[in-house]
């Protein structure tokens, strides 16, 4: 999983993306050990947000 932020000096996500301090990006790895994850895991993969412009 991915959670991407942006920097609120920026005036939103689009403008950020090509300064050096627009971004933070943190990733994370889990390891399905049962099938209620299992379940959960695919269907938080169908979520997409994006609130930019």
């Amino acid at each position: 999983m991915h959670i991407v932020h942006y920097n609120k000096k920026y005036a939103n996500f689009s403008s950020s993306i090509d300064k050096t301090d627009g971004l933070a990006v943190l990733g994370f790895f889990f390891e399905v050990i049962n099938n209620f994850l299992n379940q959960l895991m695919n269907r938080t993969m169908n979520i997409k947000v994006f609130r930019g412009d």
